[in-house]
């Protein structure tokens, strides 16, 4: 897991709404920065008789907001596989994934002329729209086709 981020600053706040991030994604990177995603873990704080804390998905880890959007295995995959076509080649942890959400982030290298945050967002958004395709319609979380996507 990774350690909490240090606080959000006024001015990490302003450069990240002027940031090119794609807006499909903002709302959710938004709400992993002030630790409001909708996970498992914390729809089970508010509604127990509800939510299960589990992942809907992998049903083994309690869904944290890493797990929700970076630590899931199918989640992971599907970080993995997008990143190593996209970023110069290394280990792409989970942690390290969700580091990038976060101020100070070691730097990544694009293989091709395509902004890091538009990249990195990009990803988040389709992870995202099939997680809760999953969650509200049923369908199955399949890494191969979020990665078509």
């Amino acid at each position: 897991m990774v350690a909490p981020p240090p606080p959000l600053t006024a001015s990490f706040w302003s450069s990240f709404w002027k940031s090119k991030i794609p807006h499909n994604a903002r709302n959710v990177w938004w709400r992993l920065l002030i630790n409001k995603l909708p996970s498992g873990l914390h729809l089970h704080s508010i509604i127990p008789d509800i939510c299960e804390p589990l992942c809907r998905i992998c049903g083994v880890d309690m869904e944290s907001s890493q797990h929700l959007l970076f630590s899931c295995p199918k989640k992971l995959e599907v970080w993995q596989g997008a990143l190593s076509r996209y970023v110069e080649e290394r280990a792409w942890t989970a942690d390290y994934i969700c580091s990038l959400f976060f101020p100070d982030p070691d730097p990544i290298i694009p293989l091709h002329d395509i902004p890091v945050l538009t990249l990195i967002g990009t990803i988040l958004a389709a992870i995202w729209r099939y997680h809760h395709a999953f969650v509200r319609e049923d369908q199955a979380f399949e890494p191969r086709i979020v990665l078509a996507a």
